[in-house]
C-alpha cells in the first residue's frame, strides 16, 4: 500500500519534492584544481536515454500523447500526467483524494495483467505510472479507458478519501514551516498549503465528485508511453482511439498541443522580501504550533532558471550545500526554489557580528563585545555563509556532478528502464516541447562544463542574503516556549505572527 501513498501536500506538492539527501559529513576528497578529462566528461554527459525523435499526437478527446518507441522492448510503461492547478470551488484535499481514488481503481482494473501501479508526486501535478508486459498494452488501454471514462463511483471516491484519512500523517513542525514558506515564495493562495487528515475526513460526496471531474480532463492531461509495441505510434492507433472514445469531456475539445502549456503551474510571484534584518527589512514569519518536532528556522528564495546553465549552477550549488546543511531544491522550468532548513537546537546565544552581516545588519561591537558565534543559529548561518562565498575546487564540482548524474540514471535502470519518468523530468528541465528530448543531455553537459568562477559568481548573486539579489523569505516555527529563546537571539527582528492551520 505504501508505494501508492500520496503525500498529504496539495496542488503544488512542492514541499516534499524539494530534494535534500543531506549528509552528516562531506565525502573525503583531496581538493586540487584539476579538471575532469574529456573522456570522463563526455561519458557522463551522455547519460541520457537513447531516445529517437518522439511521436506526438493529440487524440480526438484532446489528450496529448508523447510516444517513446523502443523496438523489441518486452515492457510497456504508461504515465498519465494530471496537472493540479487551483480550481475555484475545488479544495486541495478533494483533488488529492480524487488522485488517490484513481490510483486505487486503476490498480484494481490492472491486477489481471500483473501490472504495477504507482502514484508519483511532482511539482504542480500527479503522475499515474503503470508498468506491465508489452503484450498487455491493448488490455491496459481498455482498462484505463473504463476507469477514466465513466462517472465517478461513490465507493471509489470513498476509498481514496479513507486512504488519505488513514495514511496522511499529522503535519510536523518542519512540514508546517515548509508549507508556509513555499506559499509565501510563490504568492499562491490556500489551495497550495498543507492538507491535514481532518480536512480529508470533512470532504463530502459532492466535493469529491467535483474534484474527480476537474482532475480527469483529457484536454489538460498528458499521456507518455514507452513501449516496444511496434516502432511507431501509428501502429497503436486502434488502442489509442479506444481510449479517446471512452474518455471524453464535451464534443469539441479545446486543447493546446504543447505539454508545457498544459502542465505549467504559473510563474511564482515571490514574496518581495529582501533581508531578514537591516535597512531593507523582510519580516520573519513566526508560526507558533504545538505540532511535534523541534523548532526550525527556514529560509529560501525563488531563483530564475531560464537556461540550462542556470539550472546546472543551481543544482551544483545545492548539492555542495547539502553536504553540510539541509539544503533543498526544486526546479520547474523557468524557476527554482532553494530552501535551507536549520533545526534550532543547542545554545541560542546572541548572534555575532559575522552572523548579523550575513543577515544584512552591521553588528554593534561595543554592545556585544566578544560575543560567541551565536550558538545554534549563528554556527549554521556562518557555515552557510562560508560555503557560498568560497571558491569550490573543480574536482569537488566534478565529483558532485558525477554522483548526481550517475544516481539519476541508476534510479531509472532499477525501475526497469522506465523512460517515461525521465521524460517528465526532462519536461521540467526544458522551456519548450522541442527541447524535451535533449534536456537531460544539456543538463548533464551544463553541470560538467561549469567553472568554479561561474559557480562562485552565481552563488554570490543568488545565495548571499546580505549582499546578493533581494527575494529571501524567512519562517520560524515551533512550540512557543521552545522557540522563544532562539527568536530572542535574533534581537530586534520585525516579526509577523502566522496562525496555525
Amino acid at each position: 500500500m505504501s508505494r501508492r501513498r500520496l503525500t498529504a501536500v496539495t496542488a503544488l506538492l512542492l514541499v516534499m519534492s524539494l530534494s535534500s539527501c543531506r549528509q552528516k559529513q562531506p565525502p573525503e576528497l583531496r581538493e586540487f584544481d584539476e579538471q575532469a578529462t574529456p573522456a570522463e566528461a563526455d561519458a557522463l554527459a551522455a547519460l541520457a536515454p537513447p531516445w529517437t525523435t518522439p511521436e506526438r499526437a493529440t487524440l480526438d478527446n484532446g489528450l496529448l500523447v508523447h510516444w517513446l518507441a523502443e523496438d523489441g522492448s518486452p515492457a510497456v510503461h504508461l504515465r498519465l500526467v494530471l496537472p493540479l492547478r487551483p480550481i475555484e470551488g475545488v479544495s486541495a484535499a478533494a483533488l488529492v483524494s480524487a488522485g488517490q481514488a484513481l490510483a486505487l481503481e486503476v490498480e484494481q482494473q490492472a491486477a489481471s495483467y500483473a501490472a504495477d501501479v504507482f502514484l508519483v508526486n511532482r511539482p504542480g501535478r500527479i503522475e499515474l505510472s503503470i508498468h506491465a508486459q508489452d503484450l498487455h498494452f491493448a488490455a491496459l488501454m481498455r482498462a484505463l479507458g473504463r476507469t477514466l471514462g465513466r462517472p465517478p463511483n461513490a465507493r471509489t471516491l470513498e476509498r481514496g478519501q479513507q486512504y488519505m484519512v488513514d495514511w496522511a500523517p499529522a503535519p510536523r513542525v518542519e512540514e508546517l514551516a515548509l508549507s508556509e514558506l513555499v506559499t509565501r515564495l510563490t504568492g499562491r493562495a490556500r489551495a497550495q498549503e498543507l492538507v491535514t487528515p481532518d480536512e480529508f475526513a470533512a470532504l463530502d460526496g459532492a466535493a469529491l465528485r467535483a474534484a474527480w471531474d476537474a482532475l480527469l480532463d483529457p484536454r489538460r492531461s498528458l499521456l507518455v508511453v514507452h513501449a516496444g509495441h511496434g516502432s511507431k505510434r501509428e501502429e497503436a492507433s486502434a488502442e489509442l482511439g479506444a481510449l479517446a472514445a471512452a474518455w471524453r469531456r464535451g464534443d469539441e475539445p479545446t486543447a493546446t498541443e504543447d505539454a508545457h502549456a498544459r502542465l505549467a503551474i504559473g510563474p511564482a510571484s515571490g514574496s518581495g522580501g529582501g533581508f531578514l534584518l537591516g535597512e531593507q527589512r523582510a519580516p520573519l514569519h513566526v508560526l507558533e504550533s504545538d505540532a511535534s518536532g523541534a523548532p526550525v528556522l527556514i529560509f529560501g528564495r525563488v531563483i530564475p532558471t531560464t537556461s540550462p546553465r542556470d539550472r546546472s549552477l543551481a543544482r551544483l550549488a545545492q548539492r555542495l550545500l547539502q553536504e553540510r546543511l539541509d539544503a533543498r531544491l526544486a526546479i520547474v522550468g523557468d524557476t527554482a526554489q532553494l530552501i535551507v532548513v536549520l533545526p534550532l537546537r543547542g545554545n541560542p546565544r546572541r548572534l555575532s557580528s559575522g552572523a548579523l552581516e550575513l543577515l544584512g545588519l552591521e553588528g554593534d561591537d561595543d554592545e556585544r563585545g566578544d560575543a560567541p558565534a551565536g550558538g545554534a543559529i549563528g554556527q549554521q548561518l556562518e557555515r552557510f555563509q562560508k560555503i557560498i562565498r568560497a571558491r569550490p575546487p573543480p574536482q569537488r564540482m566534478f565529483q558532485t556532478a558525477e554522483l548526481w548524474l550517475g544516481a539519476r540514471m541508476v534510479e531509472a535502470s532499477l525501475r526497469g528502464e522506465d523512460w517515461t519518468a525521465l521524460w517528465t523530468l526532462a519536461i521540467d528541465l526544458s522551456r519548450e516541447d522541442q527541447e524535451i528530448a535533449g534536456a537531460l543531455a544539456r543538463d548533464a553537459r551544463g553541470m560538467l562544463d561549469a567553472t568554479p568562477e561561474q559557480l562562485l559568481a552565481w552563488q554570490k548573486r543568488w545565495l548571499d542574503p546580505g549582499a546578493g539579489e533581494r527575494g529571501w523569505t524567512w519562517v520560524a516555527a515551533g512550540d512557543p516556549k521552545r522557540l522563544a529563546p532562539f527568536l530572542d537571539a535574533l534581537g530586534d527582528v520585525e516579526r509577523v505572527q502566522v496562525t496555525t492551520r
